[in-house]
């Protein structure tokens, strides 16, 4: 029995010894992962909104503009940031009550653009918030 303990010990103890990584390689902009949306907290960035859309888009900066209806194929550029307004948060729905789909992109390192194209699973508001903390999230 006792010349098996040191066998049945390395067999218990092998899955927890780390085993080596391998490393992978990707091609930038198409087969690696996505990184998140995010930006440097308190800069102030521009966030560009474009109707992709078959119908108007009303949008709402909440806390700062009444909403806006907009065209299809139309774009707008908003600021946010600063020390004095850290968050932004706007909210998105079509006039005739459609579904929505909001898609996001960071196409510099101080520009936040938001893509509204038709369709989605669920009808209602669609919402984009940037933290305080640079993080961006979709709602």
């Amino acid at each position: 029995m006792n010349q098996f303990l040191p066998t049945l010990c390395a067999l218990t103890i092998a899955p927890f010894i780390a085993q080596p990584a391998i490393a992978g390689t990707c091609v930038a902009n198409s087969s690696c992962g996505s990184q998140p949306v995010q930006f440097v907290p308190g800069s102030q960035i521009s966030v560009e909104i474009a109707n992709l859309s078959r119908s108007f888009v009303d949008i709402q900066q909440i806390g700062m503009m009444e909403p806006l209806a907009l065209p299809p194929g139309q774009q707008v550029s908003l600021l946010r940031g600063g020390t004095k307004n850290p968050n932004f948060s706007a909210m998105f729905w079509e006039q005739e009550g459609g579904k929505l789909i909001v898609n996001i992109s960071q196409p510099t390192e101080k520009v936040l653009r938001i893509e509204i194209r038709s369709g989605g699973q669920i009808e209602g508001n669609s919402a984009v918030y940037v933290r305080d903390d640079g993080r961006v999230e979709v709602f």
